[in-house]
């Protein structure tokens, strides 16, 4: 059931990221892709971090370190689709992906998604 739901979520984010310019919109549906293996674990929807997760935020990382705006961007692109559909984090979740992952996050997420820190 978590799963169809994350799915959906992840072809409405699409959707909403067409309206949005061209450029912004083709680097949001790449973070989005990345991230949605996170999703169903930062939700709280499962007991363990899955193996593509890790593999996804390893590549956002990599994005993150292209550019010095890229970790704002990217978490605006992770705020934005959780915003738009109203999903919510468990911070402690958040907070284990480095650890879980093995790899330090070189970009923001957290409840209050402030993209600034």
């Amino acid at each position: 059931m978590g799963r169809v739901l994350i799915i959906i979520i992840a072809a409405l984010v699409l959707l909403v990221c067409g309206s949005a310019n061209a450029g912004e919109s083709k680097y949001c549906e790449e973070v989005f892709s990345d991230f949605l293996p996170c999703m169903d674990y930062v939700g709280g929807l499962t007991p363990k971090t899955p193996r593509e997760c890790c593999d996804g935020i390893q590549k956002i990382n990599k994005m993150a370190s292209l550019q010095k705006e890229a970790p704002g961007k990217i978490c605006r692109c992770i705020e934005d689709a959780a915003h738009d559909f109203n999903f919510q984090f468990n911070v402690a979740r958040i907070e284990s992906l480095s650890k879980d992952c093995h790899i330090l996050r070189s970009f923001p997420i957290s409840m209050s998604m402030d993209c600034s820190k």
